[in-house]
């Protein structure tokens, strides 16, 4: 019985052995192909990712410039008020949101300079027409404490302080003419 069946049972292995040579060749090829579509499967993932790393970059980029550049527009605008120079431009206060608010706020400041920088202007202006006035009037003072009951300030004085001078010359017109009269009545009752 084993001399007949050995070639059977050597043929039966033969069989199950090309079956499982042919299984292991198709899941080697399996295995293969499993292995293509992960590696393209990776590959794609990788390219999302990089896209997704590249859009992220992008887009803070940008939002830190939307952020930066306006603030040190903003900034520097300060900086130039600080030194006087009110001459900047506030465009950034037409944007709504907070560097919009900030924008408005600085504008408001700029203003605010702008008026003050005005009325020290006048006041200084003022200043110096009072100081000229109070020379003048000083002059005629002395003048007159000298004798020269003639002298007139010719000089004319901006604003209210014009009235002042009128003034003065009005009265030193009418004191000249008093001790007009009094130097007559006096020489009249000298010789009578």
């Amino acid at each position: 019985l084993l001399t007949e069946v050995s070639p059977l049972f050597s043929q039966w292995l033969g069989v199950i052995n090309e079956f499982i040579d042919l299984q292991e060749a198709r899941n080697q090829a399996t295995g293969a192909a499993v292995t293509r579509q992960v590696d393209s499967f990776s590959l794609g993932v990788a390219g999302i990712l990089a896209a997704a790393v590249l859009i992220a970059v992008i887009s803070a980029t940008l939002v830190t410039r939307s952020v930066t550049r306006p603030i040190a527009h903003l900034q520097s605008l300060l900086a130039r008020m600080a030194e006087g120079d009110v001459s900047g431009d506030t465009t950034l206060s037409d944007r709504h949101d907070e560097i919009g608010g900030l924008a408005r706020v600085v504008a408001k400041l700029r203003d605010a300079i702008e008026g003050n920088q005005r009325k020290e202007a006048e006041i200084r202006e003022t200043a110096e027409q009072t100081g000229e006035a109070v020379k003048q009037l000083g002059l005629a003072l002395h003048a007159m404490g000298e004798g020269d009951l003639g002298y007139r300030i010719d000089v004319a004085f901006d604003g209210a302080l014009e009235d002042v001078r009128q003034n003065f010359n009005v009265t030193a017109r009418q004191l000249a003419a008093l001790f007009t009269e009094i130097n007559r009545t006096a020489v009249s009752v000298k010789r009578s």
